[in-house]
């Protein structure tokens, strides 16, 4: 769960803090792998009222009197005086009173009233941003927020911090060395020679640009911990990929992009090993057993070559460990021949307990639907009306997936209120964000505790919504 509260927002600007909230909210989640995970994340707003707006300076003569006494030092933010204390004091009441038994606060996100080029990430509990204009589709807040989810790092500094950055370039002994070659992911100095990061193009170096491969990979990781999450992923894939021969650790970012074949280069291949692969991370203190298949399908429908690989993976039994818990799934096809134009290529990832195909060589490029969500109110005299204090909901959904299926069917939450699914659009998976991949029912303020505290919900997972009433209506609204 993540909460977004207001800093610097008078009585007068409430409303304002709602917009800025819900956009930015809107815009973490058009990124992968938030996107993917978004039917697991809860976000929620919290309103603060403070006695003028702004946000203050360290060893500044006079600071505006705000909520929680933020203040900036450079582009770092800092609680002063009770700050800290208040939101925490807020997250426990929250905890305590207002969620699930047993759920749980992940991380608070605050936003600054200001339109400084601010932002932090204090620790896994608290970060924060601004107004300024990169922060306005949020990419500050995704990438603060980030450090503070995924504990990683700033690849472009000399901190030793987080899962993406090493001391180290030996590719046998770098944190990512099972990730080497893959969808780019390679060694390159970070903001020190010494220092060294997996990508050039990463939010974590750049805003702007998606995550690269091992900060994704965290990141669901830590979207999975069971300290937060009530129905974990037990695996996480990342997006296979089919290449010819290239280097393990001189290959970096959009540099790959030669390397990759499909369908449309496949001829490309001839001659050559072609190799399909990609880098799984196990979420549960549980063995799994993964499959991978590969074949190249002439157009007469023959097979020309087929293999497969099956492998073990080893159970996520300590949390601090997570490579003993990942490794790299790949079948080579040795020196192929006799590709033509129109062979089509068949990968896949498999569950070998469930049977359940995890990924494929097209889930890179996958297609998503959209779809739109109303909640509506079933009267005793049989017609319906919107639930009030709502809007309509936008939400991305693989095409032709179980969860689109269950969707495009309305869904009664109790007897008196249901949602209405209108399908309205089709949109295609890539590395670069879609606009506003998830954003459930926004429902206004109501107030719960002094000094004039709201809360809205901004988004809640897709599931829940369909299962549970106490997820998105009005009685539940923190």
């Amino acid at each position: 769960m993540i909460v977004i509260m207001g800093e610097g927002y008078t009585q007068e600007q409430q409303e304002q803090f709602l917009k800025d909230a819900t956009a930015k909210a809107q815009g973490l989640l058009k990124w992968s792998p938030y996107k993917e995970y978004s039917d697991r994340i809860n976000i929620y707003a919290v309103q603060t009222v403070s006695n003028e707006t702004g946000v203050g300076v360290m060893y500044g003569e006079s600071n505006p009197d705000t909520y929680f006494h933020v203040q900036a030092f450079g582009k770092s933010c800092y609680f002063a005086k009770d700050g800290e204390d208040k939101a925490r004091a807020l997250r426990a009441e929250l905890e305590s009173r207002y969620l699930d038994t047993g759920a749980a606060v992940g991380t608070i996100h605050i936003i600054c009233n200001t339109t400084a080029n601010i932002g932090s990430s204090s620790n896994a509990l608290f970060s924060f941003s601004a107004n300024s204009d990169e922060n306005e589709q949020g990419d500050v807040m995704t990438h603060e927020i980030s450090h503070s989810i995924g504990r990683l790092g700033d690849e472009y500094d000399k901190k030793m911090q987080g899962e993406n950055i090493s001391d180290t370039s030996d590719p046998d002994k770098i944190k990512w060395h099972k990730m080497l070659g893959f969808r780019g992911i390679g060694i390159t100095a970070a903001g020190t020679e010494t220092v060294f990061a997996p990508s050039r193009v990463c939010m974590m170096r750049d805003l702007g640009n998606p995550f690269c491969e091992v900060c994704k990979m965290e990141l669901a990781r830590r979207l999975n911990n069971r300290d937060y999450v009530s129905r974990q992923a037990s695996v996480y894939v990342c997006d296979p990929e089919i290449t010819i021969p290239h280097s393990r650790t001189g290959t970096l970012d959009r540099d790959s992009d030669q390397y990759r074949i499909d369908e449309t280069n496949i001829t490309k291949a001839n001659g050559k090993d072609l190799e399909f692969r990609t880098v799984v991370q196990n979420m549960v203190d549980a063995k799994q057993h993964l499959k991978i298949t590969f074949r190249i399908i002439g157009a007469d429908h023959t097979v020309k070559y087929e293999k497969e690989e099956t492998y073990t993976v080893p159970p996520h039994s300590n949390w601090y460990d997570p490579d003993a818990a990942r490794e790299s799934l790949s079948v080579t096809l040795p020196a192929v021949t006799g590709l033509v134009s129109g062979d089509r290529l068949e990968g896949k990832i498999i569950d070998e307990d469930t049977g359940k195909i995890l990924a494929d060589n097209q889930t890179a490029g996958q297609a998503w639907s959209t779809v739109t969500i109303r909640y509506m109110l079933q009267n005793e005299d049989g017609t319906e009306t919107t639930v009030p204090d709502t809007a309509p909901a936008t939400v991305y959904v693989p095409k032709n997936s179980a969860l689109m299926s269950s969707l495009v069917t309305p869904a009664f939450l109790t007897t008196a209120v249901r949602i209405v699914v209108d399908p309205v659009g089709v949109g295609t998976r890539c590395a670069d964000p879609i606009n506003f991949p998830f954003s459930s029912g926004i429902t206004r303020p109501i107030a719960f505790a002094a000094p004039v505290l709201f809360g809205t919900i901004l988004t809640a997972a897709a599931r829940d919504l369909l299962k549970s009433p106490l997820r998105c209506g009005p009685s539940r609204v923190i």
